[in-house]
């Protein structure tokens, strides 16, 4: 099995927090030196309307979208039957138990195997809320048992991504942990099709950004002095980076912003 060369995608809803979870994925790939790359596919619509992320790893840097994935994990029942179709033969298709498919729904040339999300995230929270942004942080400590992500790496992007409270640091680690476990207590029917290992420098010099934050800063290095939008996903990180960027190099040293955002 190649290391570093993979293709995985989660497939969830719009609003229920995976898009932190699949971006800890990402990051912590890259500070492992493994060129990556990361992809959103949704539309714009309203909260509760399928979503899927896509990441690809090669070891010459082709990070471009590829046909078939070697993982799958769908948490979304509407779509769970036909998102393992994207799976190449022999890959591994993990479902949560809600998703409630039967023996004769799942494709026999892949490995399927049934995730009790919902069970698990419990041990981890007792609110109601946090377990349902939590789930996401399952399949990223069952992913980093899976695959041998660098787990200091990981705990330090799990860190950086929630700085701002460390109540959801520590949350989201256990649910790493907890996933982690079920990882492997289960590892005799969990195949390895997909590996990363850690490149030292591999990433050295280069930074991972998205394109709607490079758009951002590209609209302050371009002039633009006046942002007007409605707030809506996947438009408003653009308007976030750009918002986030003037603050920085758009102020006067009296603290007079330049900038107006409507």
């Amino acid at each position: 099995m190649p290391e570093n060369d993979f293709v995985l995608q989660v497939a969830t809803v719009n609003g229920s927090g995976s898009q932190s979870a699949n971006l800890i994925l990402v990051r912590t790939m890259f500070r492992m030196g493994i060129p990556v790359g990361g992809k959103n596919l949704f539309p714009s619509n309203i909260q509760g309307l399928p979503t899927w992320f896509t990441i690809r790893a090669h070891p010459h840097g082709f990070v471009s979208r590829r046909p078939k994935q070697d993982i799958v994990i769908t948490l979304n029942s509407a779509t769970a039957k036909a998102d393992q179709n994207s799976l190449r033969t022999g890959g591994l298709f993990l479902h949560s138990t809600d998703c409630r498919l039967a023996d004769g729904d799942l494709r026999q040339d892949i490995t399927a195997v049934a995730v009790p999300f919902r069970d698990l995230v419990s041990q981890a929270s007792d609110s109601v809320k946090a377990k349902k942004l939590l789930a996401n942080m399952i399949y990223v400590g069952i992913l980093a048992e899976l695959m041998n992500l660098d787990r200091k790496i990981l705990g330090q992007t799990v860190e950086d991504q929630f700085s701002h409270k460390a109540e959801l640091v520590a949350a989201n680690q256990k649910a790493v942990e907890i996933g982690s476990h079920w990882a492997k207590e289960n590892a005799s029917k969990l195949p390895q099709v997909a590996k990363a290992k850690l490149i030292p420098g591999g990433n050295d010099g280069q930074v991972l950004i998205d394109g709607n934050t490079a758009a951002g800063m590209g609209l302050v290095a371009g002039g633009c002095t006046v942002g007007a939008w409605y707030p809506i996903t996947p438009s408003s990180s653009l308007m976030e980076g750009f918002i986030r960027y003037s603050e920085q190099w758009r102020k006067e040293a009296s603290g007079l912003s330049k900038v107006a955002i409507v």
